[in-house]
């Protein structure tokens, strides 16, 4: 499973954070690269996924997420670290399923998330809850920030 989430998360990192989000940056700024990556995530996402609310605030939040750290670093290697994270602790550290891969979990681990399916992510995954999708959208927001501005010293 690690292999599988490296390689894929790669792929998404060179792909959309590496040539698209690359191209839109020289072209027209860090807010529509990163707004124009994520939507083409989401496109991604409920192309391979059944459509859901779920699945829609997973696909949303992350690449939101992973776009603004794409903006604030100029690279992918965070971008796609942060992604590959982000999966190994869905699947590895919480067992719960990966939703686009639909792996089977080992014998013995039990998801042990309830309803609401809103908030948890249910059988989507803790991704698709709203508090993971409150916490990157945060972390976005706090990300592509403007730098801080240097004072000037007072004037004598």
């Amino acid at each position: 499973a690690s292999l599988i989430a490296a390689g894929w998360t790669l792929v998404d990192a060179l792909l959309l954070r590496g040539y698209v989000f690359g191209a839109i940056h020289k072209r027209w700024g860090s807010w529509m690269a990163v707004a124009v990556t994520t939507v083409l995530a989401i496109a991604a996402t409920l192309a391979v996924l059944r459509i859901s609310v779920p699945a829609v605030i997973s696909a949303a939040s992350l690449a939101l997420f992973l776009g603004a750290i794409r903006a604030r670093t100029g690279g992918i290697a965070a971008p796609w670290l942060a992604h590959f994270a982000f999966v190994w602790t869905q699947v590895g550290l919480l067992n719960t399923q990966l939703a686009p891969l639909q792996l089977e979990l080992p014998p013995g681990y039990l998801v042990a998330l309830g309803p609401p399916a809103l908030v948890s992510g249910a059988g989507y995954g803790v991704d698709g809850g709203l508090l993971s999708a409150a916490l990157l959208i945060a972390a976005a927001t706090w990300l592509m920030r403007d730098e801080p501005r240097e004072i000037a010293p007072p004037r004598v």
